[in-house]
């Protein structure tokens, strides 16, 4: 399995009040960071690669996006922080 070893601005910025934070806002944050990776790896791609790949992280990119829009408006509708274990 590759190394990641990339930043994770978004989940290391509420690591720190990990256990106050509900389940949606801790996935919303892992797919910024995902997001950001996946931008700086279509702006790094060499002009040689293939249109279809740029335009498939692009729709990759839109289609996270669009997930967190639809995943911020319940950001605080469950009373309880994720605590890795269910809910009773």
């Amino acid at each position: 399995m590759p190394e990641l070893n990339y930043e994770m601005k978004n989940l290391d910025s509420m690591w720190t009040r990990i256990a106050a934070s509900n389940k949606i806002e801790i996935v919303c944050a892992v797919l910024e960071d995902e997001i950001i990776e996946l931008k700086k790896q279509e702006t790094a791609e060499d002009h040689s690669t293939l249109a279809t790949e740029s335009n498939s992280l692009s729709a990759l990119i839109k289609v996270l996006e669009d997930r967190i829009e639809e995943l911020k408006p319940h950001f605080h509708s469950h009373k309880r922080p994720f605590n890795s274990t269910p809910a009773a």
